[in-house]
């Protein structure tokens, strides 16, 4: 679902019947934390997990998505978890949720998540729990990768490039010191009108010479960002 401060959040996917379960894990110290359960209220449509610096408080996001077969509309429920009460409670459900993909990312005490239908993005204040939206600035460029940065809450464009094939669906992850981009590409192929997933290629985009490097590392699944700690999970 994601990192922060060395802990990475994970949803184990229940089976028919049971409930959903998330576990808290430093990788560093391979310590574990199962969190209590939580009742399902239908699939999984939108997860998140960030920090509240002022009050040193985890918090881990999710929305369900429930189909009401009667009028065809979908109903959310936002539930979140809370490192201080050590429980879940409701909060109010953003509609905007249901397309925005599954892991939020987490910057500047907010949760992000793109709307692929909508030219906007929803984030979610963790700390007031309250959920807002951000314009999506449109440029002139077709087919280019847009790579944004959050600094002193505000978003600024640090580079532009095009995007290396059709079939390629890069997200950038990192942007190290001296300007470079970290850029996974999730390669899939359309076989027979199905969509085949054939892991991820993470590119080295350099913005000075505008070429990209392979540092000739494969993954089958999409990779995630990971700073070492020896924050406990149990104190969580």
């Amino acid at each position: 679902m994601g990192s922060c401060n060395g802990l990475l959040c994970i949803h184990e996917k229940p089976s028919i019947g049971e409930q959903s379960r998330f576990h808290l894990w430093n990788p560093s110290t391979r310590i574990s934390k199962k969190l209590p359960q939580i009742s399902n209220c239908g699939y999984v449509t939108a997860v998140g997990f960030g920090w509240v610096e002022s009050s040193d408080e985890y918090k881990v996001f999710v929305s369900f998505g429930n189909l009401d077969y009667d009028t065809r509309q979908t109903k959310s429920v936002c539930k979140v978890y809370s490192s201080k009460t050590k429980s879940w409670k409701t909060i109010e459900h953003c509609a905007y949720l249901y397309s925005c993909g599954v892991a939020g990312i987490f910057a500047g005490g907010k949760l992000y998540w793109k709307n692929e239908h909508e030219k906007v993005i929803t984030f979610l204040d963790i700390k007031s729990e309250v959920f807002g939206r951000i314009e999506i600035p449109l440029g002139q460029e077709k087919e280019v990768i847009r790579v944004w940065v959050m600094k002193e809450e505000a978003w600024k464009r640090v580079a532009t490039f095009a995007n290396l094939v059709e079939l390629l669906q890069p997200a950038p992850l990192v942007v190290g010191p001296k300007g470079e981009i970290l850029v996974n590409f999730g390669s899939i192929l359309l076989v027979y009108e199905i969509l085949v997933n054939f892991g991820s290629i993470l590119l080295v985009y350099d913005r000075q010479d505008n070429v990209f490097r392979c540092p000739m590392v494969n993954f089958l699944y999409s990779p995630r960002v990971y700073v070492e700690s020896l924050v406990s999970p149990e104190d969580v």
